[in-house]
């Protein structure tokens, strides 16, 4: 037997999305870009929504200023946002050959900041990825460039470096490189694992 009372929590949860416009609110730590039709028309943060009353210890006690709470029709456009706030990542541990032939594990740590969503999300796909194939790229080249002891003793020098490589590649994607660190850095120890397995095997052959 049908019975209302079941549908009407569904129909009321997802009433909202049956209006033709929607409202979102954009926190101090995002930033999101205005779509219309597919194209991107504006960036948008906590202060070019509605005017909204704030109140304030002088007077007058009631001001009207601009808010992160936006306006947008929602069968023609939309408001995705984005944490622009400062964030880290770490890369994989890699194994790289410095220049007098000595292997080195290492891994880096990279701060960045989302300082254009529009670009950010039109110029780049899966910037995460993007960024770490990228630094891998640049850890590959100038390590083999350097010996072992120029990297430990200037590790420094070494993450100012690859900063600056990296940011003029990233600054189009609407990021900027905070800082770059090594987390792991260690002398590799490579096991021929296949040789084993062939005495093991040969041994056993005996």
């Amino acid at each position: 037997m049908f019975e209302l009372s079941s549908i009407i929590p569904d129909l009321l949860k997802n009433f909202g999305k049956l209006l033709p416009f929607r409202f979102v609110i954009i926190d101090e730590y995002e930033q999101g870009v205005f779509f219309r039709a597919g194209k991107a028309v504006k960036l948008c943060d906590s202060n070019t929504g509605i005017y909204f009353p704030y109140y304030h210890k002088g007077f007058p006690w009631i001001r009207f200023e601009r808010s992160g709470l936006h306006f947008h029709w929602a069968w023609i456009e939309d408001l995705p946002t984005i944490t622009n706030v400062l964030q880290v990542m770490e890369t994989q541990i890699q194994t790289f050959t410095t220049k007098d032939d000595t292997e080195i594990t290492v891994s880096f740590s990279i701060s960045y900041e989302i300082f254009d969503a529009k670009t950010y999300w039109t110029k780049i796909q899966e910037f995460d990825s993007s960024l770490e194939n990228f630094v891998q790229g640049q850890l590959a080249t100038t390590l083999s460039q350097k010996t072992y002891n120029q990297i430990k003793t200037n590790s420094s020098k070494l993450c100012s470096e690859l900063q600056d490589k990296i940011s003029k590649k990233v600054e189009v994607w609407g990021v900027t490189i905070d800082a770059i660190s090594i987390i792991n850095m260690t002398k590799a120890q490579p096991i021929r694992i296949l040789g084993i397995d062939q005495v093991i095997h040969n041994s056993y052959n005996d």
